[in-house]
């Protein structure tokens, strides 16, 4: 009996590591799919691979790998993180990063408010601000306190004149990632900082990640305008990466102006990092729109921390029958309790309803996973950002302008409510403790 090229055949399922699985392979035509290919659709890059085409019908047998555990990490240039704490703390919560690496922080040894305002609970924060009296500039790194963090190297430290870094190796469960955040300011004639300079120190910044074992990434904001290809300056930021056999994985502006300055760097055999370029819309405490720059969205390889654990207990004493438990302490009580001594009666009564609480409403010890939590957060908040979810997918499905003024809109309402819910929150607290 002759089978068909495309019919039909059982296939099945799984993740488990080396796990052989059956699949159905065809001749039918693929399209046009290239390995490593991006494509753009709606603003979101996805990598296609390339799909294998085997002329002979056969039950192939393909060995799964064991999946390696991705973490969350977001680049972002805030210009200033004082006037949108709050705006910007609420973003990393609400996407759950593990790691956040910031540029332009304006963070100075002045701003240890901003900051406990800033980091959410469960994360940690390391900053290092503008060396000289200059304003602006800083670079910051939060992480999960779940990861193990530890500096390497930073501006302080080191000999580089013409950008800002902070460079930290994160550890977790014997796997180990390093990160360097990166901020290049734009040379002016205010500050004196030359391209030419740049390029002579930042071959040696590159050549400082080459022989590590482990992953590594490089985000940041570089100032070039990396979406112009034949620009002197780009060539020479992407000669240096090539020199280094590193790659440069954002694609599509990253400004509002419409440039990509800000970078995603790893070494050339590191994929599926998607990268996803998101307009985060940051509002300062005024409820305006403040900052320029669209955040970076990625994976990196790192098995990603588990939520902090804590063992409480309770006991369920909403559900006691007040009848019942009124009835067990007058079958409990001695009868001739007063005749007794008075310590002896208050312990023999303490003991007593003890043992009546404990059968009626026993201790329930569990284990609950402590995650950042606002008592101020009202259901209106989270009506607006349910709202404010679906249209950032239409605008990242259709890709149109009119979309996005209307996610931005959106965006604009939700953090105006923010700011009122927490202060009116905070207002009525303070009045009703006087």
């Amino acid at each position: 009996m002759r089978i068909r090229a495309d019919s039909a055949m059982p296939t099945q399922r799984g993740t488990r590591a080396a796990k052989q699985i059956p699949v159905r392979i065809n001749t039918r035509p693929c399209g046009n799919l290239y390995n490593g290919s991006i494509q753009s659709h709606g603003g979101v890059n996805s990598v296609v691979n390339r799909v294998p085409v085997l002329t002979p019908v056969q039950r192939a047998i393909v060995n799964i790998p064991a999946k390696k555990h991705n973490i969350s990490v977001c680049a972002l240039n805030p210009r200033s993180v004082g006037n949108k704490t709050l705006a910007l703390s609420d973003y990393i919560i609400s996407n759950d990063f593990d790691i956040v690496a910031l540029t332009e922080t304006w963070l100075n040894k002045h701003s240890q408010s901003s900051i406990g305002e800033l980091v959410p609970a469960g994360y940690k924060i390391r900053h290092v601000p503008r060396c000289d009296n200059r304003c602006g500039g800083g670079v910051a790194i939060l992480h999960k306190e779940g990861i193990s963090a530890s500096l390497v190297s930073s501006t302080k430290d080191s000999n580089f004149t013409h950008f800002e870094h902070l460079n930290c190796l994160f550890s977790y469960k014997d796997v180990r990632m390093q990160l360097a955040v990166v901020y290049r300011p734009p040379p002016s004639q205010r500050n004196g900082l030359k391209n030419s300079v740049f390029f002579s120190e930042w071959p040696l910044f590159l050549e400082k990640f080459v022989p590590i074992k482990h992953e590594l990434y490089i985000v940041g904001d570089m100032n070039f305008h990396l979406d112009s290809p034949n620009d002197s300056d780009t060539v020479k930021f992407t000669d240096s990466l090539q020199a280094c056999d590193f790659m440069q994985h954002v694609t599509g502006p990253t400004h509002l102006k419409g440039h990509t300055l800000d970078v995603v760097i790893t070494r050339n055999t590191t994929h599926n990092t998607h990268v996803r370029v998101v307009d985060p819309v940051l509002c300062d405490k005024n409820g305006n729109v403040s900052g320029d720059h669209f955040a970076i969205h990625f994976k990196a390889v790192l098995v990603k921390p588990c939520a902090i654990q804590k063992s409480v207990s309770y006991r369920k004493l909403r559900d006691v029958d007040i009848t019942d438990i009124r009835q067990s302490i007058m079958d409990s009580l001695p009868i001739d309790i007063t005749d007794s001594a008075l310590n002896d009666m208050v312990s023999t009564y303490n003991t007593c309803l003890r043992d009546v609480i404990d059968q009626h409403a026993p201790i329930i010890e569990r284990t609950i996973h402590l995650r950042p939590s606002s008592p101020w957060y009202s259901d209106e908040l989270r009506c607006i950002k349910r709202e404010r979810r679906k249209l950032e997918r239409k605008w990242q499905l259709t890709g149109l302008e009119i979309h996005h003024q209307i996610y931005r809109n959106k965006c604009v309402e939700y953090n105006k409510l923010l700011n009122v819910t927490k202060s009116s929150y905070y207002s009525s607290t303070a009045s009703l403790s006087t």
